[in-house]
C-alpha cells in the first residue's frame, strides 16, 4: 500500500528510474557470484580465508559469502570497505595516506555513522560505463585483500566481453 501512494505520486520519468526493466545495467546475481567467486578463489590460491561482499549502487548488501572458518569479524570490515567504495566511488584503500592525523581527510572513518574505512580491500564496479555497485574484501593482510580484488577486476573484464 505504501509503495503504492510513493509511485502513485512520481512522474512517468521516476517511475522509470525506480523499476528495473529495459536498458537496465544493475548486474545479476550471478554475474555477481562470479566476481565473488573469483576473490574466493584467489584467496584459497594464498591460504587465507576471506569474506567478499557486493553492495549495490545504493550501498545495500546484494550478495555476502564467507569462506569456512573465516572471521565473523570480517564480515562488517568487509561490508564497510565496499561502502567506502560505494560512496566515494574509490577504492577504499586510496583515502589511507590522507586519513593519517597530518592527511587531508583525517577523521573520514568517522563519518557515515562509522561505515568508513580506509583500509584496502573494498572497490566501486561499474559495468558498461556505469557504476553498478562495489565489493569489500576481507580477511587477510591489506596487500592479499588487494589481490582478491586485482582477481575481481580480472573476472569483471571477462564479464565484460
Amino acid at each position: 500500500m505504501k509503495r503504492e501512494r510513493i509511485e502513485n505520486g512520481l512522474d512517468k520519468k521516476q517511475k522509470a528510474e525506480r523499476s528495473p526493466g529495459k536498458g537496465k545495467t544493475s548486474m545479476k546475481l550471478k554475474e555477481i557470484e562470479t566476481l565473488l567467486h573469483a576473490a574466493i578463489h584467489e584467496a584459497e590460491g594464498m591460504d587465507i580465508k576471506i569474506t567478499a561482499v557486493f553492495l549495490d549502487e545504493g550501498g545495500h548488501l546484494r550478495a555476502l559469502l564467507r569462506m569456512d572458518d573465516a572471521c565473523w569479524g570480517d564480515i562488517d570490515f568487509a561490508i564497510n570497505k565496499a561502502y567506502t567504495a560505494a560512496a566515494w566511488r574509490a577504492d577504499s584503500g586510496s583515502f589511507y595516506e590522507n586519513s593519517k592525523p597530518d592527511g587531508d581527510f583525517f577523521g573520514m572513518h568517522f563519518s557515515n555513522g562509522l561505515r568508513v574505512t580506509t583500509f584496502p580491500g573494498g572497490m566501486p564496479i561499474n559495468c558498461k560505463g556505469r557504476f553498478v555497485g562495489s565489493i569489500g574484501v576481507s580477511g587477510g593482510s591489506p596487500p592479499q585483500d588487494q589481490q582478491c580484488l586485482d582477481a575481481v577486476k580480472a573476472a569483471l573484464l571477462q564479464l565484460e566481453e
